[in-house]
């Protein structure tokens, strides 16, 4: 009896130490910053502090003077939508946080946790789609014109059999009566 309870709990041991662990996803974060700002330095020691506590990806862009990375701000932001030219600011997934603050920074943490659980687009890829999009616009109109078409499709294969069936019985109607 104590042999099946040891061999018992040594097979529970073994299922338990070999089942996987959910990996953390990594997640990518881009931080724009100007030389010369307190704000964009707080932020960059508490996102090396993040680097060191989760799984992330840090690209950091120094807008002040290199016009490549500007550049790259500026289609981010236009990208989400962000009026906002603003440093220190830090993409993570589909969220733009402006400026420095406690509040900001757990707020970053807290989506950097969310990413790692679920994976989450990063912003090169947004970047990557929105270069595509650009290099070749037609690909999206015909894609729409697609979904268009697949619309209209629709429609008529349900509007014109419910229209023939409406016809079909107020014929049948008609020729009753008589």
């Amino acid at each position: 009896m104590k042999k099946y309870l040891l061999v018992s709990l040594i097979v529970v041991a073994a299922v338990l130490a070999a089942r996987p662990t959910q990996a953390k996803e990594t997640v990518e974060v881009f931080y724009f910053y100007e030389s010369g700002c307190p704000s964009c330095q707080s932020m960059n020691d508490t996102l090396a502090g993040f680097k060191n506590k989760y799984s992330i990806i840090l690209a950091t862009f120094d807008v002040s003077t290199d016009t490549d990375n500007r550049a790259i701000f500026e289609d981010l932001l236009t990208l989400y939508q962000m009026p906002s030219r603003q440093t220190p600011t830090v993409f993570v997934g589909k969220n733009v946080y402006v400026g420095y603050s406690a509040a900001i920074t757990s707020e970053i943490e807290n989506t950097i946790i969310q990413c790692q659980a679920v994976r989450c687009d990063s912003p090169q890829q947004a970047l990557d789609q929105y270069y595509e999009y650009l290099a070749h616009p037609e690909q999206e109109s015909s894609n729409g014109l697609q979904k268009k078409s697949t619309l209209y499709l629709t429609i008529f294969m349900i509007v014109w059999p419910l229209l023939g069936a409406t016809a079909i019985v107020i014929v049948i109607k008609k020729y009753r009566k008589k």
